[in-house]
């Protein structure tokens, strides 16, 4: 059976700092992990979770944590305890879209498509916020507002749509962040070149904020092309 008709996988779960998330992620990929998830576990911890295809050899993935962690400089004796579970298939795209909200970078609001998301629409309450976006049943989603350039007075919002489909850019990375922020702050018009373009969302973002300004963005994978393609089109530029 393969894994896309798989009903269940093998899932290892280990708690650890934000620091050693790194680490515990490359360990689990190198015991056959087939990918792992970081969620928060409470009091500054992660729980960083390893899909497998089938029930590992815990002793062996626990060898690959702790040479992982040896290697990235951040073992310790501490007992490294690891949990496993079974995982039921599901809708994973279903899962995935419900956990997926707005990102606010800047003046601009990170959106999937699914999300009906227009400044200033009226949201009764919140009506004229640039603090959250409005989902397709009305239910107001709060964004990120701590940057002081997205509160300013008078600041213009611009929404950008992302679908990313298995494409790299989506707002939530740090380095689209800082790309985000950096042409906000010295983009002026000129021509923009965004190689590795994945969703597209920083030509995206470039030809939203000066229309006439001469685009190119490029990507040595065809599917990436494609979702960047589709993004322009979502965003009518």
């Amino acid at each position: 059976m393969t894994a896309a008709h798989r009903k269940s996988w093998t899932a290892v779960d280990v708690i650890t700092t934000s620091q050693s998330r790194e680490a515990i992620e490359y360990g689990l990929m190198e015991a056959d992990a087939l990918g792992t998830e970081t969620t928060s576990a409470g009091d500054d911890c992660l729980n960083v979770r390893g899909y497998f295809e089938t029930a590992p050899d815990i002793d062996s993935v626990r060898g690959a944590l702790i040479q992982s962690l040896r290697i990235h400089g951040r073992f310790t004796s501490s007992t490294l305890n690891l949990k496993t579970s079974e995982i039921v298939d599901r809708d994973w795209l279903a899962e995935w879209k419900k956990s997926w909200q707005p990102v606010k970078v800047g003046r601009f609001i990170i959106t999937p498509p699914w999300l009906v998301s227009e400044p200033g629409a009226d949201r009764g309450p919140h009506a004229g916020s640039p603090r959250g976006v409005v989902d397709a049943t009305g239910s107001y989603a709060q964004v990120e507002s701590d940057d002081p350039v997205a509160t300013a007075p008078g600041s213009d919002t611009l929404v950008i749509r992302i679908n990313p489909g298995m494409a790299f850019g989506t707002g939530t990375h740090e380095t689209t962040r800082l790309c985000l922020k950096a042409i906000e702050k010295y983009f002026q018009g000129e021509s923009f070149l965004d190689v590795g373009t994945g969703t597209g969302i920083l030509a995206i973002v470039a030809a939203k904020m000066f229309s006439e300004a001469r685009i190119e963005a490029c990507d040595i994978d065809a599917e990436a092309i494609r979702i960047a393609k589709d993004n322009a089109q979502l965003n009518d530029v």
